[in-house]
């Protein structure tokens, strides 16, 4: 690993492909790389080497959280050579430099201000107005330089602006570590500007860990159609049982009823990976789900019964506990739910679950989809709007699955994955 030198400050290169785009930029760069290509550390070179030169820096992130790790990397950088004021989030630096950082989750938050240098992070998940309507226009009325960086987040402002062409424009589509996808298997290939620093086999272990588009989009950093169905394959043709069999394994997996829609209990076999048996109401009450669940547990006496704490608060909960079922409480956030859906939709990919013939289930899997906030820029899975869409089968085989996967292990190293954990450098 090497250093660039500037000044005084030697700020550690975490490659040379950092070195490379710098090299390489022009006025307006837009550079489009995977997760932990190490883009913030690329942004920390910029800003302290255009402070130091004595210009202003206008540094940027969706998030306050984000700011304040930039924040945090210039500091360490630069130690003593700039003074740091942790609650403006600024640095002050020789010469008359300075890097003020800001969340632009509000373009009012940069309106009016004025820089020589403009650095966006996670540029991609930023509101289009943010670019448009307040940096821009800053850029133009100082002639100064921009770097939007990020993780594609579909083929939205940035995918566009990406695309452009001109003599003061410069634009990288990076993957994280040199490989690509050939007839569904990883291969590895040689890029220059990729992270040499990564394993090639932990690219492997995670390509096997999530799906085809996550790893084309987060690994790949490919700019692919935003929303869509999220189960290309689903795999029916289970056996339906109705009753443990031997010394198989099950596991149950619980959406209660929120509102218009239903309750699903969802089983699956867990020995042979198959879903087995599946029941489905509306408009009971919870004494009557929970006598059908205590059935239900006695016919298969399963290792575990995973519930949506969301939908069954703790009071059901506790009941259940005073039933003596074996219940897991599972509690969804948006980045949960994407865990086990995409766990599910994977475990579809590579044949590892056959699911029952039923048709309602089959239609909400068809049907569900994956769509991006408009407010956040993040994904988000979910069934269609409209009150004639439902997604209660599928959430309750999901969570079925992940059970089967705690049971086993598997999903504890599928969430707590290093390289999947931390800040989208």
């Amino acid at each position: 690993m090497g250093n660039l030198t500037i000044g005084r400050v030697r700020i550690p290169q975490e490659h040379n492909g950092q070195l490379l785009v710098m090299d390489e930029a022009k006025r307006y760069n837009f550079l489009c790389a995977g997760r932990r290509w190490r883009k913030s550390s690329l942004l920390t070179s910029l800003g302290v080497e255009a402070a130091l030169e004595g210009k202003s820096v206008l540094c940027g992130a969706p998030t306050y959280k984000q700011v304040r790790v930039l924040w945090g990397y210039a500091k360490k950088a630069v130690g003593r050579v700039a003074k740091f004021n942790a609650t403006r989030l600024s640095s002050d630096y020789p010469n008359g430099g300075s890097i003020d950082y800001h969340s632009l989750d509000n373009p009012d938050n940069v309106r009016g201000l004025s820089a020589d240098l403009v650095l966006l992070d996670e540029a991609p998940l930023l509101k289009p107005e943010v670019w448009h309507e307040a940096l821009l226009p800053m850029l133009v009325d100082s002639g100064g330089e921009a770097w939007l960086v990020g993780t594609p987040a579909g083929k939205n402002w940035y995918y566009n602006e990406h695309r452009l062409k001109g003599e003061d424009r410069m634009s990288w589509t990076i993957p994280t570590v040199g490989c690509k996808i050939v007839d569904d298997q990883l291969t590895k290939v040689s890029n220059k500007y990729a992270n040499p620093h990564i394993p090639y086999t932990e690219m492997v272990k995670y390509y096997e860990q999530v799906t085809q588009a996550t790893f084309r989009s987060e690994i790949l950093a490919e700019f692919i159609d935003d929303g869509g169905t999220v189960f290309r394959v689903i795999p029916t043709g289970a056996e339906w049982e109705d009753q443990r069999q031997g010394s198989w394994e099950y596991v149950v997996g619980v959406d209660l009823a929120k509102f218009h829609d239903w309750t699903v209990f969802s089983v699956i076999n867990a020995t042979h990976k198959r879903q087995c048996h599946i029941e489905r109401m509306n408009k009971v009450d919870y004494n009557f789900q929970l006598d059908r669940l205590c059935l239900l547990n006695e016919k298969f006496k399963p290792e575990l019964i995973v519930v949506e704490a969301n939908a069954a608060g703790d009071p059901f909960i506790e009941l259940m506990e005073d039933r003596g079922l074996p219940v897991v409480a599972f509690t969804t956030t948006n980045k949960s739910k994407k865990a086990y859906i995409e766990a599910l939709s994977l475990a579809f990919e590579k044949g590892d679950l056959t699911i029952l013939d039923n048709k309602q289930q089959y239609d909400e899997l068809s049907a569900f989809e994956v769509r991006r906030s408009e407010k956040t820029g993040r994904l988000f899975y979910a069934a269609p709007p409209g009150v004639n869409f439902f997604d209660d089968t599928v959430i309750a085989l999901a969570l079925a699955w992940w059970g089967v996967q705690e049971d086993e292990g598997s999903i504890l190293e599928f969430e707590t994955n290093e390289f999947l954990s931390g800040y989208r450098g």
